[in-house]
């Protein structure tokens, strides 16, 4: 997730055409692919044996890129902010910062498959604390979601002796995931393209002291030509895409098919760099899948006053 905004807070809109539903289809299942090529993107600028850039410089000049090319189309909807208290910004920044900057440190380091799958743990966060934070009301059918959700994470942390820097980071980047998406709901008044350039170039400004404290900011021209094409191809055009069609579909149907991110990026790092994903990874990854669809699944009948 690689860094993005993910559920955007655009309200949904009445049932569209079947056309238009497979055009929003096409447009996520798009997004998704795009957003998957985080860990390719990561693992070449960082190198062999951390060579390249550091991690801290690709997420801060790769989200600059990314909030600055949005910025012309955010800046109009920029009154949409006068609705909500100041705090929930800052705090979807501070979250964003820290989901993006352990992502990265975590792709760098782990397996990508490790990475991608710790970090779609967002759910449990965005369970344990949706009660308190949003007063969301928490259902039976929940918590066993949440185990079966926790039985893979843990298959997948425990399995493995090694990386267990980059887990942690995976883990905590999960963690990020989770309270930006809980902060996001706060801001659905807010237009998600402002929401979204607002997490990037806050979240760059956030890290720039830290960028510059551990002396990580040089890089090469070659690199920051590649961080920059990353802030297009890998952030913005697939968030485009995933904000037009979250105004058509539901947000249970979206979370369903952006799951194909979770299958494409260790696919991609293995046909393009070779890396194969630690079984561990490959036993555990299907449990939290699994879970995760339940969820959607469970969440989109309740929508519909199937449940």
């Amino acid at each position: 997730m690689t860094s993005r905004t993910a559920q955007s807070p655009a309200p949904e809109a009445p049932s569209p055409a079947p056309a238009g539903t497979s055009l929003a289809v096409a447009a996520v299942v798009a997004a998704a692919a795009l957003w998957s090529l985080s860990g390719v993107f990561v693992k070449i600028l960082y190198g062999e044996g951390g060579t390249g850039a550091h991690p801290l410089a690709i997420t801060v000049y790769r989200s600059a890129a990314g909030g600055l090319m949005l910025l012309p189309w955010a800046a109009a909807h920029a009154q949409t902010l006068r609705v909500t208290h100041p705090v929930w910004p800052a705090l979807s920044i501070a979250s964003f910062a820290l989901m993006s900057a352990t992502f990265v440190a975590a792709t760098a380091q782990t397996a990508a498959a490790n990475a991608i799958i710790l970090q779609y743990t967002s759910p449990i966060w965005v369970f344990l604390l949706g009660a308190p934070l949003l007063g969301e009301r928490v259902r039976r059918h929940d918590w066993g979601v949440l185990t079966l959700a926790i039985l893979g994470l843990a298959i997948i942390y425990f399995g493995q002796s090694s990386d267990r820097g980059g887990l942690n980071l995976a883990l905590i980047s999960g963690f990020g995931y989770g309270c930006v998406t809980l902060f996001i709901r706060k801001l659905r008044a807010v237009h998600p393209l402002v929401v979204t350039t607002l997490n990037a170039l806050g979240s760059a400004i956030v890290l720039s002291p830290l960028l510059i404290a551990q002396d990580a900011w040089r890089v090469s021209g070659a690199q920051l030509g590649g961080i920059i094409g990353m802030g297009f191809v890998q952030f913005i055009l697939p968030y485009v895409l995933f904000a037009w069609a979250l105004r058509r579909l539901s947000a249970a149907r979206v979370a369903l098919l952006t799951l194909l991110e979770c299958v494409l990026n260790p696919v991609w790092t293995w046909l393009f760099l070779h890396e194969q994903p630690p079984a561990a990874a490959l036993i555990g990854a299907p449990i939290v899948l699994a879970a995760i669809a339940i969820k959607s699944i469970l969440d989109s009948r309740r929508e519909t006053g199937r449940m």
